[in-house]
């Protein structure tokens, strides 16, 4: 029994985390929320971009198709 008590008392202590442990892990975490929140935000630039380099190449493409009708079947 005695040495239950003892390996108990051991495991607790182990499991404490002192006020400087607790703001040391809160502050990590905040940093990690921080880049997840910075990583998402460069996400959505970065699919934006692609959305409009898409957008810009559609348009060339319409222009291009547009240009070549004109030249093929409308003569001047």
């Amino acid at each position: 029994m005695q040495m239950q008590g003892k390996q108990r008392s051991r495991d607790f202590a182990s499991c404490t985390l002192s006020k400087t442990d607790l703001k040391s892990k809160y502050a990590n975490d905040f940093n990690a929320k921080a880049k997840l929140v910075a990583a998402e935000q460069q996400l959505l630039q970065e699919q934006k971009h692609q959305q409009r380099k898409r957008q810009h190449q559609r348009e060339q493409e319409q222009a291009s198709l547009i240009k070549r009708y004109k030249t093929q079947f409308d003569p001047l």
